[in-house]
């Protein structure tokens, strides 16, 4: 049976070697009809031989690849390079290199951004300046608004209050910590002159911890 889906595979034996049959085969296969993809498969051919003359098969274990498969391919390729003593530990240490090279090509630029410029305090995750891993506000609209307008010594105060755990809940939201963190953003201007001073100091300690 030519590639049949695990449920209706009558075994779990594959003939995934070579196969050596006697001038009969030929006359079988050119009787055999289409079957899966509407090809003529050999399987069922060596179906038919089975059952009219017998067949003889080793059995053993290892690993098998489809080497009708691009990746398959690629997979039998790497497993026999790595068995060749030819290629001694020259082939091993490519792969290496490869592996290497994939994972900086894989890393990205993740940038912690703090606001507090005026009456919000904010924090947000981005990686290579456009995935958003997090993004968190802590709003004071409730607190300036009886006053008509933001009132800096009290923004300043909540600023306080809430930078802590708005960058702590940020990181937590992207899986990171402080110094998974490769660089760190905030607003140094315009803005109320004492939140851009909290914003810098706060960046300050981050490059410190980190």
């Amino acid at each position: 049976m030519e590639k049949p889906r695990p449920e209706k595979a009558p075994s779990n034996l594959a003939i995934t070697g070579v196969t050596c049959c006697r001038r009969r085969f030929l006359i079988v296969l050119a009787r055999t009809k289409p079957g899966a993809g509407n090809e003529i498969q050999l399987t069922d051919a060596l179906r038919i031989l089975a059952q009219e003359d017998g067949l003889w098969a080793y059995i053993t274990t290892g690993i098998s690849y489809d080497a009708g498969d691009k990746l398959g391919f690629l997979k039998a390729t790497v497993e026999i390079a790595l068995q060749n003593s030819e290629f001694g530990g020259d082939f091993p240490r490519l792969l290496e290199e490869f592996e290497i090279v994939g994972a900086t090509k894989s890393m990205s630029a993740r940038i912690l951004g703090i606001e507090s410029s005026c009456d919000e305090t904010a924090a947000a995750v981005v990686a290579d300046g456009r995935e958003i891993l997090s993004s968190v506000v802590a709003s004071q609209i409730d607190i300036h608004r009886k006053y008509g307008g933001v009132v800096p010594e009290l923004a300043s105060r909540e600023h306080l209050r809430q930078i802590v755990p708005v960058v702590r809940e940020a990181l937590e939201q992207a899986g990171m910590k402080l110094t998974d963190v490769d660089a760190i953003g905030v607003t140094q201007g315009p803005g109320l002159l004492a939140r851009c001073w909290l914003e810098l100091r706060r960046k300050n300690a981050g490059a410190v911890a980190g």
